[in-house]
C-alpha cells in the first residue's frame, strides 16, 4: 500500500539524507553514466571521454594512454586542471608516485574558474592525495607534514578528519608520540574515520605507553578490550598488553622477563586475563584464550571474575565443538556471573550446546526455560522459534504449528512474529492439512492486507487450493496476486504460475539537459577522487533542498555520472516510491535494475554460458553494485566473494599471481563470481534456486537440504531453506532475475 503523501515526504527527505551519507565507490560504464562535457565532439575531447570510460572501470593504464593522446591532439588540454587530476590519479593507482605528484602540483598551480568553489575544493583533495602519494612512496615524514596542514588550511573540508588521523598515525610510526596524540585526541569520538574510532583510541593508548605513561596507556587498552572486543585494533591491543606483561617481544615491553618454560605465569591481573581471553575468543584464537584461562584458574580461583572466566572457557569449548564440556563451563558461569546479559547468554549457550550435541529434548527444555525465565528478553522469541524449528525438522509438524502459533500470539512485538504466523500455516500444509492451511492463509491474507506477509499467505493459499484439486480457485488467487503493484517475490512467482504479463512502458522523458553547476562540481570531485568524497560533496550541495521529482532526477543523474551506483539505485527507489509507485515506467524501473559493467562481460568466457539476467540479479542483491563492498562475514566486492573462495576460483581460471586486493577490480570480481555461478550450474543441473542457495550457503548445506526436503516442489524447497539469510537471498535474486529478463527483452541473455 502506498504511504500517505505527508508521511512519504518526511520519509523521502530522511532517506535522501541517509542515502547521501553512504559510502559507495567509484565505478561506471557507458550505458549507465552520462558524460561530463556534452558540448564538444572534437577528436581530443572524444579521447578524453574514452579515457573516462576506462577510468570508471579501473583500467587506469588505458585511461592514462587516452588522456596523453588527447593532449597530443590538443596541447591546450594540458592546462586543464581536471585533466591533470585525472592523469595524476591514474598514475597514483598505477603506483607511479613521482609522476603523480608532478601532475598534482601542476593541477594545483593552474588557474581556477571564476565564480566556483571547484578550485578550493580541488586544492584540499590535491593536498590530501599528494600526502597519500608520499605515504605510499614511503616518505612518511613528508606525508605526515602534508596531512597535518590539511585541517589547518581547509577547516570545513570532508578530508580533514581522515588527514588528521593519517598524520597522527604516521607520527606514531615515526616516534613523534606527543605530536601524534595532539592530532588524534580530537578524533576519539569521530565516527567517519575509515579505520574506525577504535583505531584512533589504539594509537593514543600506544603513544602513552611509548612515552612511559603506562597508567594512561593500559587504562585505555582495557577500555578498548572491554568495549570493542571483536575489533581488529582490540586484537592489536590485546597482543600489546600480553607483550607488556610477559615481555614476549611486545613493543615497549616494560615487565621483567618471564621464563614460561619453567612454568612462570605472565604478570597479568585478574581482570586483564579475562579481558584478553574474551578478545582472543572473539578472534577465533581459542588456543591463546584457553592458555590464559588455565592460568587464571591456577592463580585466581574464586576471584571476582571467576564467573566470566568460566563463561569464556565455555566459549572455547563451544568453538572446539566440545559441547558437553561447554555445558559444564556455562553452568558454572551461570551460578557465579553478576552481569544479567552474560547470565542470559550463558543460558542460551547451554541450549545451543545441547542442540549441537544432538540432545534435542534437552535443547528444547533449555530454550523453553529461557523463554519462561526471561519473557521480555528479545531472545525469548528466538528460543521459542528454535523449539518450533526443531519440532518441524523432526517431522512433528502439528506440534511445531502450535509452537509457532504461541510465538505469533505473544503480546509484545518480536522479530519472529511474521515468520511464525506464516509457518503456523505452512506446517499444516506440509502435513497435508490442506483445507485448514488454505483457510488459515486466507485469514492471514485479509488480516495483514497490503504487506509482504499477505502476499506470502496468498501464494500459499493458492498452492493449497491447487493441491486440493481446486484449480480454478487456485488460479483466481494467483491471478489476483500477480496484479499487485508491489515489487514482491510472491507477486513475481504468481505471475509465473498464472501466465500474467506486465507491459513496461516508456512514459515522460526523465533526462536532465543540464545538471546544476554546484552538483556538476561535486560529480567531478566524486568521479576523479572516488568515494566517500563524491557522496559527501553531493550532500553538501543538496543540504536543505526540497525533495521534488526534478531534484531526485537530477540527483540520480549526478550519481550515475559519478558512477556511484549504490546511492543512485537508492535514489531511484525513492523516486519510484514517491512519484511512480505502482507504475510500469520502463525508465525508472531500469534505473532500479541497471546493468553497470555490462561491457566487461565480453572479456569473460563463462559469461556466454550464464544468463545475463542471473548475473546482474546476483550482483544487485550482493552489493547493489558497490565495488568495495565488504560484508560482516568478510565477503568482498561486487559479487561478494570470500577471500578463500576467490583464491580458489582464481586458480581455476588460471589467474597468475592473484592477490585478494584484486577482488575489488570489477573485471576480476565479475569473472570470479560468474565462474562460481557457472560451476554451480553444472553441479546442480542448472536448477537456479539450488544454484543460488549454494552460492550463498555452500554446496554441502544445499545437498543436506535436498536430502531432507527433496526438490519435487521448488516453492516448498525454498521455504524450507534452513538459513534465513539464504532463504531471503534466493527469493531476492529470483525477483531481480524476473525484472532483468523483462526490462531488457531485446538484449540477449546468453552472449
Amino acid at each position: 500500500m502506498k504511504p500517505g503523501k505527508n508521511i512519504c515526504i518526511v520519509i523521502g527527505a530522511l532517506i535522501l539524507s541517509a542515502a547521501l551519507s553512504g559510502l559507495p565507490t567509484r565505478g561506471a560504464e557507458i550505458v549507465f553514466a552520462q558524460t561530463l562535457d556534452r558540448s564538444t565532439e572534437n577528436p581530443a575531447e572524444r579521447l578524453v571521454k574514452e579515457g573516462d570510460a576506462a577510468y570508471r572501470i579501473g583500467k587506469y593504464a588505458e585511461a592514462l594512454s587516452m588522456y596523453k593522446d588527447a593532449v597530443s591532439e590538443d596541447a591546450s588540454l594540458s592546462n586543464k586542471q581536471s585533466l591533470n587530476l585525472r592523469m595524476a590519479m591514474s598514475l597514483y593507482y598505477l603506483k607511479d608516485f613521482s609522476s603523480a605528484i608532478s601532475h598534482f602540483q601542476k593541477a594545483k598551480n593552474l588557474p581556477v574558474r571564476d565564480g566556483s568553489r571547484r578550485g578550493s575544493a580541488f586544492h584540499e583533495y590535491i593536498d590530501y592525495y599528494t600526502a597519500m602519494t608520499e605515504m605510499l612512496a614511503g616518505d612518511y615524514s613528508a606525508a605526515a607534514a602534508l596531512f597535518a596542514v590539511v585541517p589547518e588550511r581547509y577547516p570545513s573540508s570532508f578530508v580533514k578528519n581522515e588527514a588528521s588521523f593519517k598524520a597522527g598515525r604516521l607520527n606514531h610510526i615515526l616516534g613523534n608520540y606527543s605530536e601524534s596524540n595532539r592530532l588524534l585526541s580530537p578524533l576519539e569520538n569521530v565516527r567517519n574515520i575509515e579505520a574506525g574510532r577504535t583505531a584512533t583510541r589504539y594509537y593514543i593508548a600506544m603513544n602513552f605507553l611509548n612515552t612511559g605513561d603506562e597508567e594512561n596507556g593500559i587504562s585505555r587498552i582495557l577500555n578498548i578490550l572491554n568495549s570493542s572486543p571483536s575489533d581488529t585494533f582490540a586484537l592489536k591491543s590485546a597482543d600489546r598488553l600480553f607483550g607488556l606483561r610477559t615481555n614476549a617481544g611486545g613493543e615497549g615491553a616494560v615487565r621483567p622477563e618471564r621464563d614460561h618454560s619453567r612454568g612462570e605465569p605472565p604478570l597479568l591481573s585478574e581482570q586483564e586475563t579475562v579481558l584478553l581471553a574474551s578478545v582472543y575468543n572473539s578472534h577465533a584464537k581459542e588456543d591463546r584464550a584457553h592458555e590464559l584461562l588455565d592460568g587464571y584458574f591456577e592463580r585466581f580461583a574464586g576471584g571476582e571474575y571467576t564467573g566470566r572466566a568460566h563463561f569464556e572457557q565455555g566459549k572455547v569449548h563451544y568453538s572446539r565443538r566440545r559441547y558437553r564440556d561447554a555445558i559444564t563451563s556455562f553452568n558454572k558461569s551461570f551460578s557465579q556471573l553478576k552481569d544479567p546479559g552474560l547470565i542470559r547468554e550463558s543460558r542460551l549457550y547451554i541450549a545451543r550446546s545441547y542442540n549441537n550435541s544432538g540432545d534435542r529434548a534437552a535443547s528444547d527444555r533449555e530454550y523453553g526455560r529461557f523463554a519462561r525465565e526471561y519473557p521480555s528478553d528479545r531472545k525469548a522469541a528466538e528460543s521459542l522459534w528454535l523449539i518450533a524449528l526443531n519440532l518441524e525438522r523432526r517431522g512433528e509438524l502439528l506440534k511445531a504449528s502450535e509452537e509457532y502459533r504461541k510465538i505469533a500470539g505473544k503480546p509484545a512485538p518480536n522479530a519472529y512474529r511474521d515468520r511464525a504466523l506464516f509457518r503456523t500455516g505452512f506446517t499444516l500444509y506440509k502435513n497435508d492439512y490442506l483445507t485448514r492451511s488454505s483457510e488459515y492463509f486466507n485469514g492471514l491474507k485479509k488480516q495483514f492486507s497490503g504487506t509482504e506477509l499477505a502476499n506470502q499467505a496468498a501464494f500459499w493459499e493458492a498452492k493449497a487450493l491447487e493441491k486440493l484439486g481446486k484449480s480454478q480457485s487456485s488460479q483466481d488467487v494467483f491471478s489476483k496476486l500477480a496484479q499487485i503493484s508491489r515489487r514482491s517475490y510472491y507477486a513475481v512467482a504468481a505471475r509465473e504460475k498464472s501466465g500474467h504479463t506486465v507491459d513496461f512502458v516508456s512514459g515522460e522523458s526523465l533526462t536532465v539537459p543540464v545538471i546544476p553547476q554546484g552538483m556538476t562540481e561535486a560529480v567531478e570531485i566524486g568521479f576523479i577522487f572516488g568515494e566517500p568524497w563524491g557522496s559527501r560533496e553531493l550532500r553538501r550541495f543538496r543540504r536543505g533542498a526540497n525533495v521534488t521529482k526534478q531534484s531526485l532526477i537530477e540527483l540520480y543523474h549526478a550519481l550515475a555520472e559519478m558512477g556511484t551506483y549504490k546511492v543512485a539505485v537508492q535514489t531511484a527507489d525513492l523516486l519510484y516510491n514517491k512519484f511512480y509507485y505502482g507504475s510500469n515506467n520502463l525508465d525508472v524501473l531500469r534505473w532500479l535494475y541497471p546493468k553497470p559493467y555490462s561491457e566487461l562481460l565480453d572479456g569473460i568466457p563463462e559469461a556466454s554460458r550464464v544468463e545475463e539476467s542471473l548475473i546482474f540479479g546476483v550482483m544487485r542483491r550482493e552489493s547493489l553494485f558497490e565495488l568495495k563492498a565488504v560484508s560482516s562475514a568478510g565477503a568482498l566486492g561486487l559479487m561478494q566473494l570470500m577471500p578463500s573462495t576467490a583464491a580458489s576460483l582464481a586458480r581455476s581460471i588460471g589467474l597468475q599471481d592473484f592477490s585478494v586486493s584484486e577482488v575489488f577490480m570489477p573485471a576480476v570480481n565479475m569473472h570470479l563470481g560468474i565462474r562460481n555461478i557457472h560451476d554451480l550450474m553444472q553441479r546442480f543441473r542448472r536448477n537456479v534456486p539450488l544454484v543460488l542457495a549454494a552460492y550463498n550457503a555452500g554446496d554441502s548445506a544445499v545437498r543436506r537440504w535436498v536430502d531432507r526436503y527433496g526438490t519435487d516442489d521448488m516453492d516448498e524447497f525454498i521455504e524450507n531453506i534452513e538459513y534465513s539469510e539464504t532463504r531471503t537471498f534466493v527469493k531476492e535474486v529470483l525477483k531481480n532475475y524476473y525484472f532483468y529478463e523483462r526490462l531488457y527483452p531485446d538484449e540477449s541473455n546468453m552472449n
